[in-house]
């Protein structure tokens, strides 16, 4: 995956390829983006090399709401496109305490403070196979078909995001296999 930034000239909508980093950990926040095709993963990294995937973001969804110090980072899992909108606040504001309450709400906004809470309910159960299946029902709402979803992100990205082992993740889906509860 490459490490690409946007350019602060680029237009408000712009197309991201897969592997293209939309935002960065430890930057100053001067744009919240809105999601319009593909999927974003936001992950925080910790000094020691560790990552937390905060949360998958897909069509409808938005991230970067932070004002001041960008505390995650946003990578594009495949191609597609986001609105980058300003943030409307200033380091000085930032510094001073500026609040989102000034903004006008935003569809978009309300989405992600939705998707925020559906993770911490998802992190609230204590099951590998009730982590991954919940996950996989709340991620089917992107699929055209609600039989058939397509994960753009890898085994890996998930265990992250659940906070269990890639190799629990790859027994798990074997165990949904099994059960026919799944099919790959």
């Amino acid at each position: 995956m490459t490490n690409q930034s946007l350019s602060a000239t680029s237009h408000l909508c712009l197309s991201i390829q897969k592997g293209q980093t939309i935002c960065h950990q430890g930057e100053v926040g001067e744009y919240w983006y809105e999601v319009t095709k593909g999927f974003i993963m936001l992950c925080h990294h910790f000094p020691d090399g560790r990552r937390q995937v905060s949360r998958f973001a897909g069509p409808g969804d938005a991230f970067g709401f932070e004002v001041g110090i960008r505390q995650i980072s946003a990578e594009a899992l495949t191609d597609g496109m986001v609105i980058r909108h300003p943030s409307n606040s200033t380091p000085q504001q930032a510094q001073e305490g500026f609040s989102f309450h000034s903004l006008a709400p935003h569809p978009a906004m309300w989405h992600a403070i939705e998707s925020v809470e559906e993770t911490m309910r998802l992190l609230s159960y204590t099951g590998a196979c009730e982590r991954l299946t919940a996950f996989l029902l709340s991620f089917s709402r992107y699929g055209d078909d609600g039989n058939l979803i397509d994960l753009p992100m890898s085994r890996r990205d998930l265990a992250d995001h659940l906070g269990l082992a890639i190799h629990t993740i790859s027994r798990t889906i074997s165990q949904l296999c099994k059960r026919g509860y799944i099919a790959l």
